[in-house]
């Protein structure tokens, strides 16, 4: 840059003077190092490369085609794919938004790099990166498969696979694509293994048997699955093509999901996409630090840093829920003396009120058993007595003998409630 102002400098000066060849060459050098210092604005100083340039622009534009709507699509896809950092990603049917997709990959992979080898790296000496993904991923090599069977467009000439080809040559991104041009949708599932895929773009056509073959393919703990123009907007009202929730319903009951619809309001056709995220119960958190919307039985942290487990004092800070967040107590011998003593007695107290507890129990159900005993002989006593008075009682009015059986409807009754309140405090 100063060299470049330097001549321009002198230029002025002298515009008389004709130019000369080391003058032509001092221009070009210095041009040429201010476009690579313009092209370095794209790599963030402190986050790292971002690959969207002008010259990116440019190049992919000669896929885009308007009907397709995926002006939008494909920087968000880019977005998604450095945000999430998937290693095997699979785009069904090609187009713009294949070098994006690309081109993120290739911007991860330089990131990953400086993240795990540069000891200047700004976001590792910032506490930020979690260096168990770094640990489970000695290697980042990611690849992106796309399966298209060229059935909508060129089928014969395959002039758009050869555009395709040629513009990820042009932007040097063709050894982080595969391209399966064999074979739909329908069938391309056979090349890849359960919990495999970290990202699916299906710009196709999907139904119930894509997500009964897909879905399981998917990465357990996050993978995303996004769909093209499942829903959009009507001259007088909206439309939808099918419904992707009430379909993984059906499908797959047991599974849990993430579902979210983004739409673009202005436009009627080729302006939504639908993203479902794969969970896997077994990696929830445990941690909260303010319960809103947490689950029971989960432990409660004062703050991040304890949820990260990078505090010393781990152990006091994190509480189950219903308790009050303990300060953290210093690191201490005195300390240490007395949380072991206070421990070993809060111990002792709480194995004599078990204890205690349980006597009480017992006694308890001694009493009921008591109870029920007394109240079995009440009833034989009561019986004996009735069958004494019906044989005592020859001759007895009509009227007298429909009195006694109702009173001895009314006893029995009664007794049978008795019982059913008995049974129902014993069950509460």
């Amino acid at each position: 840059m100063g060299l470049m102002l330097q001549f321009l400098s002198q230029r002025r000066h002298d515009h008389h003077r004709p130019m000369t060849l080391s003058r032509y060459l001092l221009l070009i050098v210095s041009t040429t190092f201010v476009f690579k210092s313009l092209a370095s604005f794209s790599s963030h100083p402190n986050t790292g490369r971002h690959g969207l340039t002008l010259d990116f622009f440019t190049k992919a534009n000669e896929l885009f085609l308007p009907a397709y709507g995926t002006e939008q699509m494909a920087p968000l896809l880019h977005s998604l794919i450095r945000f999430h950092r998937p290693e095997h990603v699979v785009e069904l049917g090609f187009g713009y938004t294949t070098p994006f997709i690309a081109r993120g990959l290739a911007d991860n992979v330089v990131n990953v790099n400086n993240e795990r080898n540069n000891p200047n790296n700004a976001q590792r000496n910032g506490g930020v990166l979690h260096q168990g993904w770094y640990d489970d991923r000695p290697s980042y090599k990611p690849m992106l498969h796309v399966i298209d069977d060229q059935s909508q467009r060129d089928s014969a000439s395959g002039t758009f696979a050869n555009k395709v080809e040629k513009v990820l040559d042009d932007l040097e991104l063709s050894k982080l694509v595969r391209i399966h041009n064999s074979m739909g949708h329908s069938e391309a599932h056979v090349l890849f293994e359960p919990d495999s895929l970290g990202l699916v773009w299906n710009d196709a056509q999907w139904d119930p048997a894509f997500l009964r073959k897909w879905w399981p393919l998917l990465e357990k703990d996050g993978g995303l699955l996004l769909l093209h123009n499942v829903i959009g907007n009507g001259e007088l009202s909206r439309w939808c093509v099918a419904s992707p929730r009430l379909v993984m319903d059906e499908l797959f009951p047991n599974e849990r999901y993430e579902f979210i619809t983004l739409m673009e309001p202005h436009k009627a056709y080729q302006g939504s996409v639908a993203m479902l995220r794969r969970m896997d119960p077994a990696n929830a958190p445990d941690k909260y630090m303010f319960l809103w919307g947490g689950k029971e039985n989960v432990r409660r942290v004062p703050n991040v840093m304890v949820a990260l487990d990078r505090s010393g004092n781990v152990p006091n800070g994190a509480v189950r829920k219903g308790q009050k967040i303990r300060k953290s107590s210093s690191s201490s011998s005195s300390s240490s003396s007395s949380s072991s003593s206070s421990s070993s007695s809060s111990s002792v107290k709480l194995k004599r009120r078990k204890s205690g507890g349980r006597k009480k129990k017992n006694r308890k159900k001694e009493d009921k058993k008591k109870k029920k005993k007394k109240k079995k002989k009440k009833k034989n006593k009561n019986k004996n007595k009735k069958k004494k008075r019906r044989h005592a009682t020859k001759v007895m009015n009509w009227e007298d003998e429909v009195e006694q059986e109702e009173e001895e409807e009314e006893e029995e009754e009664e007794e049978e409630k008795e019982q059913q309140e008995e049974q129902q405090q014993e069950e509460l």
